[in-house]
């Protein structure tokens, strides 16, 4: 898009906890954010999904027409 602006994120910090705190929005007040969510979900409904283990491997999880899962580990 042409003259994009960047808008700056507001946010506050609670000094007892560290908290941060950010304001709340509406879909409709963040440019492309819907289209944005339908990628990612259309991203894992059509393809692989692919996660992480807490060791950083890798697995790839399929599921057949029975709806039977199945993983596969992925080399690095």
């Amino acid at each position: 898009m042409a003259n994009e602006e960047e808008i700056p994120i507001v946010w506050t910090r609670n000094q007892q906890t560290g908290e941060y705190r950010f304001p709340k929005t509406h879909v409709d007040g963040v440019i492309g954010l819907e289209e944005f969510i339908e990628k990612i979900i259309k991203s894992f409904l059509n393809g692989d999904l692919i996660v992480q283990a807490p060791t950083g491997q890798k697995f790839k999880i399929t599921v057949n027409a029975e709806g039977e899962l199945n993983t596969e580990r992925l080399e690095e």
